[in-house]
């Protein structure tokens, strides 16, 4: 494991061995713009580099996590009612009355609890997809995504990152042709960032001020699907 120390005290590390380096901070300071940074970069922990941010999402990203945890919340509740259903299905409020059958109430009481987790799951599944912060660094670009406490930063070469092509033209688009849009068809406010070899894609939200839409239309490939 490689563990580096940069001025701010973030301690970065790499434990991943997959098709791109993932960097992990405990916090969610990350990085400055014009900051020089002394390791650890995509290379290791010798020399300094300097990076960009291109991109910064700070309120939509705090209401993201704030769902993330209420979606915990709710999963708990449907933990709790599921519980109440399982013992007292059946059961008048004063005590009387008979059960349901174990079966009907263990069906019962387990599809709430999987509504519950269900539910949870796939917040933290966008959670961990959605896109805090870009930078640009020399040989490749970082992506901050969030976590339940702070953010996970993966580094990717440029090679792999592209955009289909109606996405791609957004960036540069007014910031109105960013909002989520009803007409013939459904536009939302975030468009996906696809990377060779992950199945899931980054999700980058256009409602947001520090964004470089140039630069990224710049880094980015656009591609017909």
């Amino acid at each position: 494991m490689l563990a580096c120390r940069r001025r701010g005290t973030v301690n970065y590390r790499t434990p991943y061995h997959g098709p791109s380096q993932m960097f992990w901070l405990p916090r969610s300071r990350g990085l400055f713009e014009g900051e020089i940074i002394k390791g650890p970069s995509p290379a290791g922990c010798n020399g300094h580099m300097r990076m960009t941010v291109l991109y910064r999402n700070v309120r939509q990203a705090r209401k993201v996590r704030i769902s993330f945890w209420g979606a915990v919340l709710t999963s708990v509740i449907a933990f709790y009612g599921a519980a109440q259903l399982f013992f007292t299905l059946g059961l008048e409020p004063d005590g009387s009355g008979i059960l349901h059958p174990m079966a009907e109430r263990l069906a019962i009481a387990g599809l709430v609890s999987a509504l519950g987790v269900a539910f949870a799951a796939g917040m933290y599944i966008y959670l961990s997809i959605y896109v805090s912060r870009i930078e640009r660094h020399p040989g490749g670009v970082a992506f901050a995504t969030l976590t339940p406490v702070g953010n996970e930063v993966r580094f990717y070469p440029l090679s792999g990152l592209w955009l289909r092509a109606d996405d791609h033209k957004r960036l540069t688009a007014p910031p109105a042709a960013s909002k989520i849009q009803i007409s013939l068809g459904f536009r939302t406010a975030t468009i996906p960032i696809r990377i060779s070899g992950r199945r899931l894609p980054l999700i980058l939200d256009l409602r947001v001020k520090a964004m470089d839409g140039a630069a990224l239309a710049g880094l980015l490939a656009a591609r017909e699907e």
